[in-house]
This record gives structure tokens, C-alpha cells and sequence, in this order.
């Protein structure tokens, strides 16, 4: 996944490549691309290379996937996996997700980061980065994000009650969580995790 400032510099070593037919120098890179150093340059290409953009062979560096295979998806903030807290922050970064990873129904696509390990048992960390379908259609057993009536956020698992919710953890040392209404964000459709 790559943040803003990455798929701007990627598409901006792009850009050159299409006007100028060929790969640039780091130096070329740099000043195309308004970076103070070539040390900077090389940060940004082993990111691309480590994420699959670009291939380092025979000395030299190409191109190896298009960006019309990705789709940008905001990261909107983060959303507690542990006890409720206050509504997400804006983050004002965005995460590239191949179109493989949701298809052709990618409207109403966000990403938040995960804070706290009270979801720990169904594999969602903190630290990791879930992506979310804006949508009210959840069912009992969907992983969702959703706001509280006192305005705070939370990732739970869902069951749907008679007449109210409960927003259940997957971690024992974490209680459930019950409300006669809530607001639903959305429901997970999947993770991201970097491995250091």
C-alpha cells in the first residue's frame, strides 16, 4: 500500500517516463519530482520496489505494474479496537488497494487504522489497517465500525437483538458492549498488515 506522498511520486516518475521515454537517473527523479536528495529518491524507489511497482535488474530500475491496476481509498482515520473513544481524526492520507481486493464494487471504500487488541482472536491487530464498505446493511456476525450514542467509535462484531445491539470483542479480557442504538459506519471486508 502506498501512501499520498508515494502515489504522487510514483505518478510523477511515471510522468517522465511517458514524456521522456526512459527511466530516470536519481538526480533526473529528484528534480522532477522537487525532492532535495538522491538519498530521498532511494527511500521512495525501495518502497516501490517492495510494494511490486518497480524491479531493480541488470543495474537498472523499470516499471512493472501500471497504476490502473490499483485504486486509491482514503484512510479517514483510526477507530478503536479496545474500549470506545472519541470519534476518528482525519488523517488526510490515502492507501492503494489492487482491484482485486474488492472487484468492481469499490464506491464507499475507506481505510482505518486499528488501535487496541480487543479484536485480536478474529487476526485484527493494532496497528493493522482494516478496509471498510460505507453501508447500513449489516447482518449479525459482520465485523463493523459504528458510533455510539454518546459519539464514540468502536470495531466490534455484530449481533442484532430484539431490540437493541451488541457490539461483541474477540478478547476475553474485553467486556461486550450493549446499545439500544448506535450508528453503523460499515462492515469490514478486510485487513492489511505490514510485517516488520
Amino acid at each position: 500500500m502506498l501512501t499520498k506522498k508515494q502515489k504522487h511520486f510514483l505518478d510523477r516518475l511515471k510522468s517522465f517516463i511517458d514524456s521522456y521515454g526512459y527511466f530516470p537517473s536519481f538526480r533526473e527523479i529528484a528534480s522532477y519530482t522537487g525532492l532535495s536528495s538522491t538519498n530521498s529518491v532511494w527511500k521512495y524507489m525501495k518502497k516501490l520496489e517492495a510494494e511490486g511497482f518497480v524491479k531493480f535488474k541488470d543495474g537498472k530500475y523499470s516499471l512493472v505494474k501500471e497504476s490502473s491496476d490499483f485504486f486509491t481509498v482514503p484512510l479517514v482515520g483510526f477507530v478503536p479496537a479496545g474500549f470506545p473513544f472519541e470519534i476518528f481524526s482525519e488523517l488526510g492520507e490515502e492507501i492503494e488497494l489492487p482491484y482485486w481486493f474488492v472487484g468492481s464494487n469499490n464506491k464507499d471504500i475507506v481505510a482505518f487504522k486499528v488501535k487496541g487488541m480487543s479484536m485480536k482472536d478474529a487476526y485484527i491487530n493494532d496497528g493493522d489497517i482494516v478496509i471498510l464498505k460505507r453501508t447500513e446493511d449489516v447482518h449479525s456476525g459482520d465485523t463493523i465500525i459504528a458510533i455510539l450514542d454518546d459519539g464514540s467509535i468502536t470495531l466490534k462484531k455484530l449481533k442484532i437483538l430484539k431490540n437493541s445491539y451488541l457490539l461483541i470483542p474477540e478478547n476475553p479480557e474485553y467486556q461486550p458492549i450493549k446499545a439500544k442504538e448506535l450508528k453503523i459506519v460499515g462492515k469490514v471486508i478486510g485487513i492489511l498488515r505490514k510485517y516488520e
